[in-house]
């Protein structure tokens, strides 16, 4: 603090008056030597205000050694010790100079400081107390004793004191702000509203009107604290807290054409930080009922925000995500694009493109965006993610073949950086996708080095314990229960392993345990696909429960049609014509 710097000062210009003075009458030995406690003090504060910290702390300890007595140089070794996050080194040596000179308002300052970072309360107390009465209008000293006794709950001593204060210094700012302070720690809004009142007629200032006006808010007193923010706006017409007070009473109180037009001239504001805006944005728009009833007013003034803010990435990332919200995919893409023409290679930007072509489903584009940017090899700090991107989009093209090779590539990037997490992501994608392609062995083959990674990874014992217990050709249902077992251990409410343990226990003619986890995999269930439908059905067929296989069967053919799974419907539709007889879901013939 400049204070604490102005002591040194004057302490450096007494010192060297009382060198002058005697210059000439004695020599001493340290003059012998060629150098002194006090120029060595001098050195030391020099060299730490060039930034040699380290220098300065062995500059100080020669003149400590010469000279201990020294207070203001025990107090820049406490200012240092702070400066390096050594709280014991800082109250020790703060100690060190308070002892030297107790009279000395930045020695209590520091020390009092020091002991509350300590948390020694009851001694950090005495020292303002000793502090406040030999500088009774020190607005530092008053202030931090002020806070120490409301903290420790000691409220009627802390009136005392400001109130003392006050009478002594003078009905100033800070005299006002204590009392505030003290009576809004003591959640008594009547008598803070009071003294805010009584500064603001004594004192006249905006600051007093801003808290004036929160109060009245905080009491649900909305008029009131309009008409104060009204004052504040005469005073000062581009006041930001007047106007977000305003804009937020007309949110508050349902004046949305008011709150719209308020909002849109508060994001234009320049001399308001851009991310301070974003945060309010963030938080109004996680309230259900704005954004679901205001979205298209929301859009619109978030694309005003970004228009003016064109080249501000973060405004571009919220206005686009909103906007995709919206079912505004062009303008979210229009914006996206225009950052990605400012900020061709920044990271974020590319991220939020990807993350955009991912949610539009944009496959081909994403897949030719990634592709270029792998060949160009000119965003290398994503390159796992862009291969990962590239592979998930080759899938959804049906492109099996190409997402099988650029998982290799993740294989070999993994391999190369040494990351094991990374390395089994890529193993499992190949091992699903060598299934898909047939190669059944290669399947197996890879799923048995992601288990050497991390023997109980779940999606991989899922899959291999699921192929296992389907495979025509290398069926091990002991094995596959083995696996399967452990999944629905480890993550007991997944339905998708629930549904693949109770199968593997109905191809092993456990059909009553079977049934038991299906039942878990369908009260878990929030997603519930139809082939888990279709398997629960199935199960309750073979117990001859035909009631409750119907209801499932019904529930299996809905999954389906809502899922556009074409393959399974079949599958269904097929099955239930076999068994309708006995299931009774289609009309009988009449013939």
């Amino acid at each position: 603090m400049k204070a604490k710097h102005v002591i040194i000062y004057i302490t450096l210009l007494f010192a060297i008056l009382t060198v002058a003075e005697v210059k000439g009458q004695v020599v001493t030995t340290t003059e012998q030597r060629g150098e002194n406690a006090l120029s060595y003090f001098i050195d030391a504060h020099k060299a730490i205000f060039e930034g040699k910290k380290r220098e300065g702390e062995q500059l100080l300890d020669k003149s400590l050694s010469l000279n201990p007595e020294n207070d203001a140089a025990w107090f820049l070794k406490s200012q240092l010790a702070k400066s390096n996050r050594n709280p014991k080194e800082a109250l020790e040596f703060s100690e060190k100079a308070y002892n030297l000179d107790e009279k000395n308002s930045d020695y209590i300052m520091a020390y009092a400081s020091n002991l509350l970072e300590m948390n020694r309360i009851s001694a950090a107390r005495e020292v303002l107390e000793k502090g406040a009465e030999i500088h009774p209008k020190s607005d530092e000293i008053v202030s931090l004793l002020s806070q120490v006794y409301t903290a420790t709950g000691d409220f009627e001593k802390a009136k005392a004191l400001v109130y003392s204060y006050k009478e002594k210094a003078g009905e100033t700012h800070i005299s006002y702000y204590m009392l505030y302070n003290l009576y809004n720690a003591e959640q008594n809004s009547e008598e803070a509203l009071k003294v805010l009142l009584e500064a603001d007629e004594k004192i006249p200032n905006t600051a007093w009107k801003e808290l004036i006006a929160e109060e009245y808010l905080k009491n649900a007193k909305d008029s009131l604290a309009m008409v104060y923010y009204n004052k504040i706006l005469e005073e000062n017409p581009s006041s930001p807290s007047a106007m977000f007070g305003k804009m937020e009473i007309e949110r508050t109180n349902g004046n949305i054409a008011e709150y719209f037009f308020n909002l849109d001239s508060y994001l234009e504001r320049k001399d308001i930080p851009n991310d301070k805006k974003i945060n309010y944005l963030r938080e109004v728009l996680k309230t259900p009922y704005f954004f679901e009833n205001y979205t298209d007013e929301f859009a619109e003034s978030l694309n005003t925000f970004y228009n003016k803010f064109s080249k501000d990435t973060l405004v571009g990332y919220l206005a686009a995500q909103f906007n995709m919200v919206a079912k505004k995919e062009n303008q979210a893409e229009y914006i996206l694009r225009c950052l990605l023409h400012y900020y061709p290679n920044d990271i974020g930007v590319n991220y939020n493109f990807i993350s955009f072509l991912y949610t539009a489903q944009a496959w081909g584009e994403l897949k030719t965006f990634t592709g270029q940017h792998l060949e160009a090899k000119d965003l290398e700090e994503m390159r796992h993610t862009l291969i990962q991107t590239k592979a998930t989009a080759e899938y959804f093209l049906a492109d099996y073949e190409g997402a099988f090779q650029t998982n290799k590539l993740l294989e070999e990037y993994a391999k190369k950086q040494k990351d094991n997490k990374l390395l089994l992501d890529a193993y499992a994608s190949l091992g699903d996708l060598a299934h898909t392609l047939g190669k059944n062995n290669e399947c197996y083959k890879y799923y048995k080095k992601a288990l050497s990674i991390d023997p109980e990874f779940c999606p991989v014992l899922n899959n291999y314990a699921w192929y296992l217990a389907t495979d025509p050709k290398k069926q091990d249902l002991n094995k596959a229960q083995q696996m399967s077992k452990i999944t629905i251990q480890k993550e007991a409410g997944n339905s998708t392993y629930l549904d693949t343990y109770a199968y593997i226990l109905y191809k092993r003619g456990e059909i009553a345990e079977a049934k038991t986890y299906y039942q878990q995999a369908i009260a878990f269930g929030t997603d519930l696909t139809a082939v888990i439908y279709h398997h629960y059905a199935q199960c309750l067929y073979a117990l001859g429960e035909y009631d409750l296989a119907r209801t499932q069967y019904l529930n299996a053919l809905n999954a389906a049609v809502n899922q556009n799974d074409t393959e399974e419907l079949i599958k269904i539709e097929k099955e239930i014509e076999e068994r309708n007889a006995v299931l009774k879901i289609y009309p009988q013939s009449t013939q």
